[in-house]
């Protein structure tokens, strides 16, 4: 059998969020999300992850659409995360008391695992996205010059 891998990027994250790091986790899906999530019928632009009170940690606002032939209830529905305690507890801390936030950034599927990366950002101000659109304006004329 082929080894598939596919990777899933959020790709706005640069433009709002700075990185301060990135972990990856296990996500317990249910089996129309995997089938969905192969034929590419997923939109991770809008989602965010959060920390309940029994300390366990979940992704919200993920828009998995059901193949043609399913019917489901509960697109939006909360989806678990995987993490080791003391990460999870060095996410929250971070939350709580410093003002970060977590988001995911990637999906990444190598069969038959399904992996995550979330990352621990910080919002960039609105001077911060001038400078990442002024670099990313600079780089291309650099590199049509060449």
């Amino acid at each position: 059998m082929k080894n598939k891998n596919k990777i899933i990027y959020n790709k706005f994250i640069n433009k709002k969020y700075i990185i301060k790091k990135i972990f990856k986790t296990g996500i317990i899906l249910k089996g129309w999300e995997v089938k969905s999530i192969l034929k590419n019928n997923i939109d991770i632009k809008n989602n965010y992850v959060y920390i309940d009170k029994y300390k366990e940690i979940y992704i919200k606002n993920i828009n998995i659409s059901p193949l043609k032939n399913q019917i489901i209830n509960n697109k939006n529905r909360k989806i678990k995360l995987l993490l080791k305690k003391n990460e999870i507890y060095y996410l929250y801390n971070n939350v709580k008391a410093k003002g970060y936030t977590i988001i995911l950034l990637s999906i990444i599927i190598k069969n038959p695992w399904y992996k995550t990366k979330i990352a621990l950002c910080k919002g960039k101000k609105i001077y911060d996205k001038r400078k990442y659109i002024k670099y990313k304006h600079w780089n291309k004329n650099i590199n049509i010059d060449i």
